[in-house]
């Protein structure tokens, strides 16, 4: 993901081929469908207890982000430019991956730490 949003920033910036803009677009695209099902998996297999929470969670992050990064890409583009834009997006991405990697290795310990997850029990609805 972090190489297919740079190469479609300096692509756009310098006016390059469409090949870069569809090469680089291919890469982020593919990185975001691989690393979005491993994300969930992972967590719902971390808290299989609350699987619906947890659903409803990433997706509403997958929806805000959905939202708000082509909000306000464009504006941000006209400011300060492809290269920077994408650039600076490619460099959250790397962040994220960094972070998610901490949670790999130290996730069972954080879980231990923080407790059982209890999900909220639903009023006036009875299971059977």
């Amino acid at each position: 993901m972090v190489p297919g949003l740079i190469i479609v920033g300096e692509t756009l910036q310098h006016k390059l081929s469409v090949a870069g803009i569809v090469f680089g677009w291919g890469m982020n695209v593919f990185g975001v469908m691989v690393t979005s099902v491993a994300t969930v998996a992972f967590a719902l297999d971390c808290y299989s207890s609350a699987s619906g929470e947890v659903s409803a969670l990433i997706n509403m992050a997958r929806v805000g982000a959905g939202f708000s990064v082509p909000y306000f890409v464009e504006s941000w583009v006209e400011k300060q430019g492809y290269a920077l834009t994408f650039g600076l997006q490619a460099v959250v991405v790397a962040v994220a991956f960094i972070i998610l990697a901490c949670i790999q290795v130290y996730g069972a310990r954080l879980r231990a730490w923080a407790g059982p997850v209890h999900p909220l029990p639903l009023s006036g609805i009875r299971h059977k």
